[in-house]
C-alpha cells in the first residue's frame, strides 16, 4: 500500500507562523490524506530558527487528529 510522508512545509507557518496556523496547516494536511497511512513530518527536516512551541503545536495537533465522519 501507499504510504505518504511528511507534508508539513518548514519555510512555511512552522518556522513563522504561529501555533494556531501550525495547527491548521497539520489539520488541513492529515484532512487531505484521510484513509492513506500517514507519517506526519515535515518535508525534509526543521529549518534552524523553528520555535520549538510550533514543534509543539505540530505534534499535538498530530496526535490529536481524528478523520472526520
Amino acid at each position: 500500500p501507499l504510504t505518504l510522508k511528511g507534508m508539513v512545509d518548514p519555510f512555511g507557518a512552522l518556522r513563522s507562523g504561529t501555533p494556531a496556523e501550525v495547527e491548521a496547516e497539520v489539520r488541513r494536511q492529515l484532512d487531505a490524506a484521510a484513509g492513506v497511512p500517514f507519517i506526519l513530518g515535515t518535508q525534509d527536516g526543521t529549518l534552524p530558527g523553528t520555535p520549538e512551541r510550533n514543534i509543539a503545536a505540530m505534534v499535538g495537533a498530530g496526535r490529536a487528529w481524528r478523520p472526520r465522519p
